[in-house]
């Protein structure tokens, strides 16, 4: 026979193996249709929750920009003394890196500049607020992003005295304009500036940064300083140049910025000792690249974990369907059929139950992806951070679904093919004993990975609760957040000042509110900070939180005032500087009541301030966070400088619930200020909720896996002591027969509970510990061993684990001796 001859009769043999091993599939599917659900609902939904949890993954850490070559794309920061990483720059020093970089031979072929805020967009009753950005004028062509609509911004848009322009996110020209292209070339009123709209961006870009919200307009940045935002930093990105590293990009940079400070000395003198530092932001940087980094990958751990016990149950069930079939599969070898051949089939079917497994993953991943997003974190933006099925993501998908094929499947199918073919025929079983000790492994295996889950659970939510009894300095409840923004309708200073004077006055007496103020920077929201030079101290300055208040504020927020007086109306903008401080800080100054009547000056200049009052501490984050001081510095809002106007928060402390409030508060608002829209309309309850909801979801879907865990481990137990008492029939009426008592025959299943459990746990508990000591960054106010959460989860297992060997031991109690002597 020729070599062609040959090959064409195996690849003939192996087309009909095939049609044999699906023929096979779709008889597992019909005829044994209740143990492929069983199968295909286990596997599906752990597999959906470890596939949506790499998806989310894949958004927050592995999606790059969609920009042109975003691997080349670095953020530049300064590693400031005492405050960490800071990525803002002064417009000055922006200026000088932008246009007085060396010319020639460079690591950097391109730098911009760039800043987000808010603006009113639009007039009167049309006015709305939009998240915005202000871009350099090279900002796209560094970036390698082209208009989808129009043009993008261009250097001769971005410099002083050129037209006014702004280009619109592709999601806002949808649901402003519904994608009509005559809006180009048209005018749009953005912070009271009429601006020609020159473009679109892109559909899929959503600018630098995951998770926050992406801007719907975006101006040149030059307008900045004309809208009167002088308060603000813009962040610095560079592009190296094909080859260069950032080493020498950075050094580059660096000579430069050493320069530009001594020319441009600033109110900070930290800055001179501020190192440089590049930051790739290949996939983005923000927010939910730091907060929710290590919650997804416990929860991807978590997930795996769970589809390990799955896997473990699936093993169990495939293993006993093989033992159900030995007699089928005893005929097939009798008659000529190879182990491998067999062991294919095996595997062939339960690569089929896994890959419709993975079907219903996919489709489980996708429902509840975002729902997974929503509940790590209440901040997050869904344009640029949700669970889409990308290549990785279905690269993943398929290994999973091979994974769990091999997991449940390969022992099984080997395990089915190691007998005596003649006990196989005649008996239709064979191999009890071996067949158990894999399953029993399995079981240690659910309980252990089970006792990892449990000990994790009840380390988040002890951390949860912790979290919730941190005293935070102020009264939480029946407080009613909004914000304004005055100056962006083209509100000056005076003019400001006076509304929120009068806010807080017409607002303090109306029917239902116990007290009502006006501040520049909530609690647990917006943050200032100045360096304190203190009277007749030597050292570096100090640190200082710093937030201009109207009076009764505190009043409004349910701080105690431990000393001295609240602000009042006495202090006006001709009257003499006061402030009052945190105690922290007056225990600084002075010790005791000292404190009053000292006076405190801050860098950069400006009057000194007599401390009039003394309050206390207020929490800056529910966590502790070593970048914020609770040194704070209170001062009247109408003696506060120009950086801390611009934008302020209304509280109201009502009677009833905060909310059914807002009417009136609308109404108020209105009549002093025509058309100023209120913005982020809250409760100070929900806001300190939001700082709180990462941990709160973490605890929960943690439960929630190991809860699940827990059943399928249970059901894997009282499933391998059935089959033992099963197998153990005759040994066990023997006993009986022989004089044994009931309870002596059913303690023999109990023991084998006790011990599978112990063992179990014994290899799990190490392991919950290592697992604990991983994640001991997520924990608040509990170390990772605490005995008391470790204990009550060993306890919990191991009870369940012996109300789930009640059944068995029950079968094993009530076993009919004369039937069972009978049994074969």
């Amino acid at each position: 026979m020729t070599t062609a001859g040959f090959m064409g009769m195996e690849f003939s043999r192996f087309l009909d193996g095939l049609r044999q091993d699906f023929t096979s599939v779709r008889r597992l599917l019909t005829h044994s249709s209740g143990l492929s659900f069983v199968v295909v609902a286990s596997l599906g939904l752990g597999l959906g929750a470890t596939i949506a949890v790499f998806g989310l993954i894949d958004a927050v850490m592995l999606r790059p920009l969609p920009v042109t070559r975003p691997e080349q794309l670095y953020a530049v920061g300064r590693n400031l003394p005492e405050r960490g990483y800071q990525s803002g720059f002064a417009p000055e020093l922006v200026e000088g890196l932008r246009h007085e970089r060396p010319a020639g031979v460079s690591a950097i072929t391109g730098l911009f500049a760039e800043d987000g805020s808010r603006l009113v967009v639009g007039t009167g009753s049309e006015a709305e607020m939009v998240s915005s950005q202000f871009l350099a004028g090279n900002g796209y062509q560094v970036l390698g992003v082209r208009a989808q609509a129009g043009r993008l911004l261009s250097e001769e848009d971005d410099h002083p005295g050129a037209e006014p322009v702004v280009v619109l996110s592709d999601a806002w020209w949808a649901l402003r304009f519904g994608r009509s292209p005559s809006v180009i070339g048209t005018t749009l009123v953005v912070g009271g500036i009429a601006s020609t709209i020159i473009g679109v961006t892109p559909r899929e870009y959503f600018g630098l940064a995951r998770g926050d919200r992406p801007p719907q307009v975006t101006l040149p940045l030059w307008l900045q300083s004309r809208l009167g935002l002088n308060d603000h930093q813009a962040g610095v990105v560079v592009r190296l140049a094909e080859g260069a590293t950032p080493q020498t990009a950075l050094a580059e940079l660096s000579s430069l910025h050493d320069e530009l400070l001594k020319r441009h000395p600033s109110a900070d003198p930290s800055l001179m000792a501020a190192r440089l530092e590049l930051r790739s932001i290949a996939h983005g940087e923000s927010f939910a690249h730091e907060a929710l980094r290590l919650p997804l990958l416990l929860l991807l751990g978590m997930v795996m974990l769970m589809l390990l016990v799955a896997c473990g149950n699936v093993a169990n069930l495939l293993l006993a369907q093989a033992i159900a079939r030995r007699r089928e599969l005893a005929v097939r070898q009798a008659l000529g059929a190879r182990s491998g051949h067999i062991v294919r089939q095996l595997l062939v079917e339960s690569g089929a139950l896994s890959g419709l497994a993975a079907v219903v993953g996919l489709l489980t991943a996708w429902w509840m992806g975002d729902g997974l997003l929503l509940l790590l974190s209440e901040d997050t933006n869904y344009e640029s951070l949700s669970f889409h099925p990308s290549a990785r993501v279905m690269l993943f998908s398929i290994l999973a679904a091979v994974g769990t094929t091999f997991l449940c499947g390969l022992f099984p199918a080997l395990r089915a093919t190691r007998s005596d073919t003649v006990q196989g025929i005649h008996r239709g079983q064979a191999g009890g004993a071996p067949r158990s000790r894999f399953a029993r492994a399995l079981v240690v295996l659910q309980v252990a990975l089970s006792m990892v889950l449990l000990s994790g659970a009840g380390l988040l939510l002890r951390s949860v609760r912790n979290i919730e009894g941190v005293q935070l300095g102020f009264e939480r409840e029946q407080v009613l957040l909004a914000s304004i923004y005055p100056s962006l309708l083209g509100y000056e200073q005076t003019r400001e000042v006076a509304l929120y004077t009068q806010l807080a006055e017409r607002l303090g007496a109306l029917p239902g509110v116990r007290a009502a103020s006006v501040s520049r920077a909530p609690f647990f929201g917006g943050y200032f900070e100045r360096r304190l030079d203190e009277d007749g101290a030597g050292g570096s300055p100090s640190r200082v939180s710093i937030n201009a208040v109207t009076p009764r504020f505190f009043d409004t927020m349910g701080v105690a005032l431990v000393a001295g007086r609240d602000v009042d109306t006495s202090d006006s903008a001709g009257a003499a500087r006061v402030a009052v401080i945190s105690q922290s800080l007056a225990q600084h100054l002075a010790p005791g009541m000292g404190a009053l009547g000292h006076v405190v000056r801050l860098s950069g200049g400006g009057e000194p301030l007599t401390v009039v009052g003394i309050a206390k501490d207020i929490r800056p984050a529910l966590r502790d966070d070593a970048g914020r001081t609770r040194w704070a510095i209170y001062v009247p809002l109408t003696q506060a400088s120009g950086e801390l106007l611009g934008q302020a928060t209304i509280e109201v402390r009502t009677q009833g619930a905060p909310l059914s409030f807002l009417p009136a508060l609308r109404k108020e608002v209105e009549a002093l200020a025509p058309g100023l829209p209120l913005l982020y309309v809250r409760t100070q309850d929900d806001v300190v909720r939001a700082d709180s909801s990462t941990d709160r979801s973490l605890a929960l879907l943690a439960s929630t896996l190991g809860a699940c865990a827990l059943v399928l481990a249970v059901v894997g137990l009282s499933g391998v002591l059935l089959y033992s008492v099963r197998q153990r029939t005759r040994e066990l009426a023997v006993r009986r027969a022989l004089g044994a008592s009931a309870w002596s025959v059913a303690s023999l299943v109990l023991r084998d509970a006790v011990h599978l459990a112990g063992v179990g746990l014994g290899l799990g508990i190490p392991v919950a510990l290592v697992t604990a000591r991983l994640g001991r960054s997520v924990l608040f106010g509990v170390a990772p061993d605490d005995l008391l959460t470790l204990s009550a989860a060993t306890a919990l297992l191991f009870v369940i684990c012996v109300v789930a060997s009640l059944r068995p031991v029950i079968l094993a109690a009530r076993l009919p001796v004369s039937e069972a002597l009978r049994a074969d």
